[in-house]
């Protein structure tokens, strides 16, 4: 579907797509605008809106042993301290 899209665009076709997902918007569109209940609240590029939002990136993998009031403890630990890091593991 991605190539059919593409080839509509190089024709000149003007496509209004919607997604939710990041990846697809971000291969797709030349322009991305962000509704949120019927509002644009955010429109650039893919490039112009991750620059809004900054680079920086916490992944919190939650393990089935691990209870709510720790998971929550460990997210506010990484949050609260104002660490910096690409990757963050609740245990």
């Amino acid at each position: 579907m991605w190539d059919v899209i593409r080839g509509l665009v190089r024709e000149g076709t003007t496509l209004l797509l919607t997604t939710q997902y990041l990846e697809e918007a971000d291969e797709l569109a030349d322009t991305i605008a962000v509704v949120d209940h019927g509002k644009i609240i955010a429109r650039g590029t893919a490039d112009e809106l991750k620059a809004q939002v900054g680079g920086e990136r916490i992944e919190v993998v939650v393990h089935a042993a691990t209870t709510s009031s720790a998971r929550a403890g460990s997210c506010g630990r990484c949050v609260a301290g104002g660490r910096r890091s690409t990757s963050t593991r609740a245990s």
